[in-house]
């Protein structure tokens, strides 16, 4: 396994390079990736949502650890199938030879050559496959419904509604958005793996969610107007960005490299069509654009372009006054500095509340 992949460049030393724009580097990862993980985990409101469902603040952190332990082995199980599905396919490429139709495919492949014999163990991994993906897609439906009740209904409507009425208003919430989901699979399965699609597409709102709360407990002298302005700003800037790079893939004006395959191995009979894989030739007019920036990028990219032009609003139109805030809401290094006064009671009572574990 190590060997095949190591031969044809699949494993190769990290990439150091400054530039923005090459799709993986060791600075994207850790600072592009790294950003779009904390909004993930920190703000995100399916995550927000399973902590709150949890009795004490001390059981979020422990399950924050836990959940953090899962996905990394879960990263390490994904990185491992893809050298191991090259390695088994190393000389028949079912891409090329159009047994695999998008490389999405490629792991289901792999679970029926090795697992085709064995029944019910394919429907197995089916079975594994749909409990996960539906349980994630129940957590978002139910906080979309959510969102759409305490946001865009419950301030309109003159009376409380009651529990047959919230009943029902959350259940075709849930059924509308989960007829669009559906619906954009269609679309979906024309703009590439899921993997970068989804890390493309929720920085859009992710980005400039994550600059407002950093704004918040960093840059406590912005105020709502300005924030909000700001979140503006960076959700515009995000939403072209990202659509500008998904139109320039669509047509070809961003090609990325890919890796040698080959189809001397095979045993079955396919259409032979010689394909040349070829670095990808960017004109230089395009070199500096900055839909081209690695996708990794994007939610540093949202943080950015919404604190930046926040903190320039607050600036040209007037700071709120920073000691009529709840010391709570800016982070604890920052207490000190805006609430010397209130420094010293204020951490009693966060002691107070993390020794009580009081109930979130």
């Amino acid at each position: 396994l190590i060997e095949r992949n190591v031969a044809s460049g699949r494993i190769e030393p990290p990439n150091f390079s400054l530039d923005p724009t090459e799709r993986t580097t060791i600075w994207a990862i850790f600072f592009g990736g790294g950003s779009f993980w904390v909004a993930k985990n920190a703000i995100h409101q399916m995550m927000i949502q399973r902590y709150l469902s949890l009795p004490t603040f001390r059981d979020a952190q422990k399950s924050l650890v836990v959940f953090t332990i899962g996905i990394t082995f879960l990263m390490s199980i994904c990185f491992y199938n893809g050298l191991l599905i090259y390695a088994t396919f190393h000389d028949c490429d079912p891409l090329t030879t159009k047994l695999a139709r998008a490389k999405d495919q490629l792991l289901p492949i792999l679970v029926m050559k090795v697992f085709g014999d064995y029944p019910g163990l394919a429907g197995l991994f089916i079975s594994g496959i749909f409990s996960a993906s539906l349980s994630s897609l129940s957590t978002g439906l139910n906080s979309l419904a959510a969102i759409v009740l305490e946001d865009f209904v419950k301030p309109f409507t003159k009376n409380p509604l009651t529990e047959r009425q919230t009943r029902y208003l959350m259940r075709g919430t849930v059924l509308v958005f989960g007829v669009i989901a559906v619906v954009l699979v269609l679309v979906v399965e024309k703009l590439g793996t899921v993997l970068q699609l989804s890390m493309s597409l929720v920085p859009i709102s992710l980005g400039p969610l994550l600059g407002m709360f950093l704004m918040g407990m960093l840059l406590p002298w912005i105020d709502a107007k300005c924030a909000f302005a700001g979140a503006c700003t960076g959700l515009t800037t995000m939403a072209y960005v990202v659509i500008r790079a998904q139109i320039a893939i669509a047509s070809k004006e961003i090609v990325h490299p890919t890796k040698p395959v080959s189809t001397a191995g095979c045993t079955y009979h396919f259409d032979n069509v010689t394909t040349v894989y070829q670095d990808p030739m960017i004109h230089e007019e395009f070199d500096k654009s900055i839909h081209h920036v690695s996708f990794l990028f994007y939610t540093l990219i949202g943080v950015c372009s919404t604190a930046i032009p926040g903190l320039l609003y607050a600036c040209c139109f007037g700071k709120q006054e920073v000691s009529q805030l709840n010391p709570l809401v800016v982070a604890p290094f920052l207490r000190s500095h805006f609430f010397p006064k209130k420094t010293a009671d204020q951490n009693n009572l966060v002691h107070l509340y993390e020794k009580a574990e009081t109930k979130l």
